[in-house]
């Protein structure tokens, strides 16, 4: 009798990295296609994740560095983005804040900030230590729009990743602030400050949004991803100086996946600062909408009819706790979490939706 066959661990390593991070999530956070190519084609022969995205980031990193000596900095701002993404890429499958994770969250950094001044005009460091790390991205060097809109993303964060997203967003005359607050990014990761409440998110998100009062903004929108998504509308709710929100992908119960899924666990717990699974597991059990929170402003939210995170029902769920005639939902069939498969038509309805609202 044959006996059934296996996998070793290194397949399925593979498969979990490719289910964490899918092509489309690749290019929506900033790789380059071939890098995504070259990725997929090395990985299914067998050599490792992480030690591949180094080295298409180090070969980019390279390409950055020759073209800055050529005095072309437009080419290498662009080539220390693409490397910010492949390290970033390595690290975002990582479930633990080891040494491993630290450095590849360092070489990311590194990169994008070399990117950052190349670019034109520059992006500007935000910095609030154990609240907020974030970079202003403005469109226009002749001065500051009108308006601004606040980033977030996940419960990993890697505000960075969205910059690709904040072009969209710059087109339109909008500014942008992406931002990593407790839990998140280098508030984790180099601060060491986890995510401990919501009210400590509220808190983060106040002084990002004094920081962008005082850069002269008149008004300011606030876009979240899946957890960020609640983040960004329960700091509509309780921050009056923000005029619209924009939920992408969200829930008003998001510790639900890391209940369901066994993976998530870890990376809740490494968000906050828990080591141990179980208790992740129940502090995202007890992580729900408080009830005397009611958003009072103009709140988008997209979501897709694929989700396997937060299923449908979800974006129901989250716009009940928007004020009656306030929300509206936008529902792409085809779309999975945070809608990598559609990015240009999710960018462009969100961002034409903040337009119309602030620009």
């Amino acid at each position: 009798m044959t006996a059934p066959a296996t996998r070793s661990p290194g397949r399925l390593a593979l498969r979990r990295n490719q289910r964490s991070m899918p092509p489309a999530r690749m290019l929506t956070q900033g790789m380059d296609f071939t890098d995504v190519f070259e990725l997929q084609e090395r990985t299914g022969a067998g050599e490792d994740w992480s030690a591949t995205l180094v080295e298409l980031g180090d070969r980019q990193s390279a390409r950055a560095a020759a073209a800055a000596a050529r005095a072309h900095p437009a080419t290498a701002a662009e080539a220390f983005l693409l490397a910010a993404a492949c390290y970033r890429c390595a690290h975002s499958t990582l479930i633990r804040d080891d040494e491993q994770m630290r450095d590849l969250f360092g070489r990311s950094a590194a990169a994008f900030a070399r990117a950052m001044a190349l670019r034109r005009p520059a992006g500007e460091r935000i910095m609030i230590e154990g609240w907020v790390h974030g970079w202003r991205l403005r469109g226009s060097a002749g001065g500051t729009a009108p308006a601004c809109v606040v980033v977030l993303g996940g419960n990993t964060g890697w505000a960075e990743s969205h910059e690709t997203s904040a072009r969209h967003l710059l087109a339109r005359g909008l500014d942008v602030v992406l931002a990593d607050i407790p839990g998140q990014g280098g508030v984790r990761l180099v601060d060491g400050v986890p995510f401990r409440d919501d009210e400590q998110q509220v808190e983060a998100l106040r002084r990002v949004v004094a920081a962008a009062r005082r850069y002269g903004y008149q008004r300011i929108g606030i876009l979240g991803h899946s957890a960020g998504a609640y983040w960004a509308a329960l700091g509509a709710a309780r921050i009056a100086a923000i005029d619209a929100a924009c939920c992408v992908s969200g829930s008003d119960v998001p510790g639900a996946p890391v209940v369901r899924f066994a993976s998530g666990a870890h990376v809740f717990g490494a968000m906050c600062g828990l080591t141990d699974a179980a208790a992740a597991q129940a502090r995202a059990a007890a992580w729900r909408w408080p009830e005397d929170a009611r958003v009072d402003r103009p709140t988008l939210l997209l979501h897709g009819g694929k989700d396997l995170i937060y299923p449908l029902g979800h974006a129901g769920q989250l716009a009940g706790r928007v004020r009656p005639g306030l929300a509206e939902t936008v529902v792409f069939a085809r779309g999975g979490h945070c809608l990598y498969e559609i990015q240009s038509e999710k960018m462009a309805c969100l961002a034409d939706w903040l337009h119309d609202r602030l620009g």
